[in-house]
């Protein structure tokens, strides 16, 4: 008697991961925006709350600061563990707009 197996070779699919080249994480990295050069379209992404209290709002004055006219939209949908559907309207939003710059306005959920 022979006892014989096939096994199966695995493939590994590749996956790319892409992070942008410079995160400012922390108590206010906003002010870093001053830095920064050619800053023209920005997208703002945040939950209802950054809005709400005027996080925005001071995002906004900083970067007319620094900018002439900058074009800036925000999406303001996010929430905690987000849905594959606001993951996909914001992802939308950003492709329609293409921006140079994002902000990602509060914690995690805003900068996954």
């Amino acid at each position: 008697l022979l006892n014989i197996k096939t096994i199966a070779k695995r493939r590994n699919n590749t996956q790319i991961f892409k992070v942008p080249a410079q995160i400012y994480f922390e108590e206010n990295a906003i002010m870093s925006l001053t830095t920064m050069d050619k800053i023209e379209k920005v997208m703002i992404v945040c939950d209802p709350g950054m809005v709400e209290f005027g996080y925005t709002k001071t995002v906004e004055n900083v970067l007319r600061q620094i900018t002439e006219q900058p074009q800036i939209k925000i999406f303001s949908e996010v929430e905690p563990n987000p849905s594959t559907n606001i993951v996909y309207k914001g992802l939308e939003m950003m492709v329609d707009f293409q921006p140079d710059t994002i902000i990602a306005l509060g914690g995690g959920s805003a900068m996954d």
